[in-house]
């Protein structure tokens, strides 16, 4: 899967998704279809994001990633 952030000129970190060799609005459905798939996670493109704010999103892709594959495992009742 793979992610793209970017930062506009007011601050705000816009975030889309490809599907296939689309980049389309972000959406949590298709993030967690793309993940149950296969749980990876490309480096992101980053665009005019800071450092600082790049560590807090690679600290919670590698969350979202541990906690699919969590799930995965988990045994349904």
């Amino acid at each position: 899967m793979k992610l793209f952030f970017t930062k506009d000129s007011q601050g705000e970190i816009k975030l889309e998704i490809q599907r296939g060799t689309d980049r389309i609005e972000f959406d949590y459905v298709e993030m967690l279809r793309q993940l149950m798939e296969n749980n990876e996670i490309e480096t992101p493109d980053y665009e005019n994001v800071d450092q600082k704010e790049k560590e807090k999103i690679q600290s919670l892709l590698s969350e979202i990633k541990l906690a699919v594959e969590e799930g995965k495992n988990q045994i349904l009742d």
